[in-house]
């Protein structure tokens, strides 16, 4: 084997733009010395704050979804149990009213769930 060949130092600020060349030139830029760790490269720490922000990202598109799904379950409750069951006494005015309730909350929830899980698409290049 030949001599290993030195990095050449490079301030913090000039590293992602003379790190690339100096690979090309044949040095090696993950060479470290025998018994120092390398730390993580600057990119691998800012990938992993990406994910953590992907992550928040993704649990905050679930808010507006979960706010609605507490608006219509809250509107069941309020219309289903507290008025048709404890407020109607006519068993007759009691179905009509569930029926038609149920009719339009069954149409809801069903567009809501495609809303939700459709994939939004795409355009096209032409």
């Amino acid at each position: 084997m030949g001599p290993r060949k030195q990095r050449k130092w490079v301030p913090r600020e000039r590293r992602s733009t003379v790190l690339p060349r100096l690979a090309m030139a044949g040095a090696s830029s993950s060479s470290s010395l025998p018994g120092i760790p390398r730390l993580p490269s600057r990119e691998c720490q800012m990938e992993g704050r990406r994910g953590l922000c992907r992550g928040c990202l993704s649990a905050a598109k679930w808010v507006p979804v979960v706010f609605i799904a507490a608006i219509v379950g809250w509107s069941y409750y309020a219309y289903v149990i507290q008025l048709c069951l404890l407020t109607v006494e006519s068993n007759v005015e009691r179905v009509a009213l569930m029926v038609a309730y149920h009719l339009f909350f069954t149409m809801f929830v069903w567009s809501y769930w495609r809303t939700i899980f459709t994939a939004p698409g795409y355009v096209p290049q032409k």
